[in-house]
């Protein structure tokens, strides 16, 4: 768990946000900090896929590389995933 927090907390420094304080107190149970860690991994991941597709959207040169790729998959026939 520990392993997770620390991975959270190096994704929010290279994104330039602050870790939210998990409360480690008798009352807070290590599952409700678990569950704590993974919606905001969760949360993470939802936005870092927004941005993804609205990088895709906005950038031409991303839509030319992906145009490219989809091309070479067709030429080599292979199904696409």
């Amino acid at each position: 768990m520990v392993y997770i927090y620390l991975i959270t907390n190096q994704l929010l420094m290279e994104t330039n946000q602050q870790p939210t304080a998990i409360q480690n107190t008798p009352e807070v149970s290590a599952h409700e900090r678990a569950v704590a860690i993974m919606k905001r991994l969760v949360a993470d991941k939802r936005q870092a896929e927004k941005d993804i597709v609205e990088n895709f959207h906005k950038d031409p040169l991303i839509q030319a590389a992906v145009a490219e790729l989809k091309r070479r998959r067709d030429e080599r026939g292979t199904a696409a995933i």
